[in-house]
């Protein structure tokens, strides 16, 4: 594939010294050719250019074959006697008469191309070559050909076929070829009028030689021969770059943010790209960044370079991407609660909130110690909790007193019988049933009842005091007599025989509880 393209240039400059190599930028560096050769060198004194002939360094020896009859061959001149400008004297040139299948071919092979290398020279001629085939330089990979510069019957110059529009003139051409990557060719020269420039890039393998030609000329005039000089293989100087990539408030984002650039620039004035690391995160597109997501992306500022500047050393920022806070419009209600109770048996009702949520007692096991209205913290938790906060707020309880209930007795327990004179705590309650947990007690277990006495109060105490009261009730209970205490028994007055003990009046005595004897 072949693109090219024609510019005008002003200042084109492609060093004549040795070494000395003018980058578009207008930053020069010295560097040594890989291999160089001019006609100045002591190989070709006396005007000669021969088969064999090597000067220089860095190249093979010339293979210089001369096909057809008469007038035919090369040497080392002055361009300027036919009328060539801008080529040093003196060059290599050659010539071809009329004299049918007239040929000569100079070619000379070395190491191929690596990429960044670049292979120049200088060509000139006055006339063009009247006729086809022409005159001009191929190119060889390996034993293909890749490339064809020919002048044939007319002031064009081609490559591979293509017209570079270059017109007629007399100044020297520098001619550069250089292996811009492993497949493809990028070939530049300047107008010989002195107008312009012209650019071309192809694919093709590393170049190994480059041959000179010249075919049968239409007529023997000496201004159709060409000259060649300055053949050279210079590597690329290659700059360092650096990027400057500022750290700032845009490493700090929230869920939700717009869209926003990045800005970072090289010192090459080459355009920076950039990467995501995590583009789950964020992703960037240009220098656009788009948040998809809460989370920490590294953001990579890289130049990747070209052919004169080598790629920059990568600059890494982070971007942190926070959660949102949620928006709650409305806050839910909670219902009443009696003491006794946690928060967790109080419901949250309403609510309103974005995103979607749900409501919740921050402390639902926290049971209040006081009846009356008081705020209690509850969390609203986002259902979307990657990208959104929880957030927390007061919402007002009401904790009621109890509402004591009455227990239902079921059986009332049965009390074990007393002797007069013993108090109610000597009787036993047994038995005796209620609906909650609880015992059976005297309600005053100091009464002494008598004997005969209805029955006694008793009272139920249940366990959960709280939440049920007490319930009163009477029991019957079985008071025997007592035994009575005499501590002293009574005299008897005599009586005569015949009488009868009635006649006898007892006397004294004495007794627990009080009574008479007779």
């Amino acid at each position: 594939m072949i693109t090219s393209t024609i510019r005008k240039r002003i200042g084109w400059a492609l060093g004549a010294a040795m070494g000395l190599f003018y980058f578009s930028s207008g930053v020069s560096a010295q560097m040594d050719p890989k291999a160089w050769d001019n006609a100045s060198q002591s190989a070709y004194s006396g005007g000669s250019w021969a088969n064999g002939s090597n000067g220089g360094s860095g190249f093979n020896a010339w293979s210089i074959v001369y096909t057809g009859g008469d007038w035919k061959g090369s040497y080392a001149g002055n361009p300027a006697e036919k009328g060539l400008s801008g080529m040093t004297n003196p060059s290599w040139g050659m010539y071809a008469h009329t004299a049918a299948g007239n040929k000569v071919e100079a070619t000379r092979t070395f190491t191929a191309l690596a990429v960044g290398d670049e292979l120049s020279f200088k060509w000139a001629f006055n006339w063009d070559s009247g006729s086809t085939p022409g005159k001009g330089i191929k190119i060889f990979a390996g034993a293909s050909q890749v490339i064809d510069i020919n002048n044939a019957g007319n002031a064009n110059i081609t490559v591979n076929g293509v017209n570079t529009a270059f017109g007629y003139g007399v100044n020297a051409m520098t001619w550069t070829i250089k292996r811009i990557n492993t497949t493809q060719l990028t070939i530049t020269a300047n107008d010989r009028d002195g107008s312009g420039t012209y650019t071309t890039t192809i694919t093709a393998g590393a170049p190994t030689s480059i041959q000179f030609y010249i075919n049968r000329q239409s007529d023997n005039n000496g201004n159709r021969e060409p000259f060649f000089n300055d053949l050279k293989i210079q590597p690329t100087v290659k700059y360092n770059q650096t990027i400057t990539f500022a750290e700032g408030a845009w490493q700090s984002k929230t869920y939700g943010d717009a869209n926003f650039n990045l800005s970072a620039t090289a010192s090459s004035g080459l355009t920076v790209s950039f990467a995501s690391s995590d583009t789950s995160v964020a992703t960037v597109s240009g220098n656009t960044v788009t948040i998809l997501k809460a989370g920490t992306t590294t953001i990579t500022a890289s130049q990747a370079g070209n052919n004169n500047y080598n790629a920059a050393t990568s600059v890494q920022r982070t971007l942190t991407v926070s959660k949102k806070n949620p928006t709650v419009s409305g806050w839910p209600t909670a219902t009443a609660i009696t003491l006794g109770q946690t928060l967790s048996d109080s419901s949250l009702v309403g609510g309103s909130s974005t995103p979607a949520g749900s409501f919740a007692w921050t402390n639902p096991s926290y049971e209040p110690t006081e009846a009356g209205t008081a705020s209690y913290s509850v969390t609203f938790t986002p259902t979307d909790t990657v990208n959104y906060n929880t957030a927390q707020n007061d919402v007002s309880l009401t904790v009621n007193e109890v509402e004591k209930q009455d227990p239902v007795i079921d059986t009332w327990p049965t009390s074990s019988a007393i002797t007069y004179g013993q108090t109610l705590a000597s009787s036993t309650l047994s038995g005796g049933s209620a609906n909650v947990d609880g015992h059976f007690e005297w309600s005053d277990d100091t009464i002494v009842p008598v004997v005969g006495s209805p029955a006694q109060s008793v009272t139920f105490y249940p366990d959960d005091d709280e939440a049920y009261n007490t319930a009163i009730s009477t029991v019957a209970i079985t008071v025997n007599k007592a035994d009575p205490s005499v501590t002293t028994w009574p005299t008897a007055s005599a009586i005569t025989y015949g009488q009868t003990l009635a006649s006898s009046t007892l006397s004294g005595g004495s007794a627990t509880p009080a009574g008479s004897f007779a």
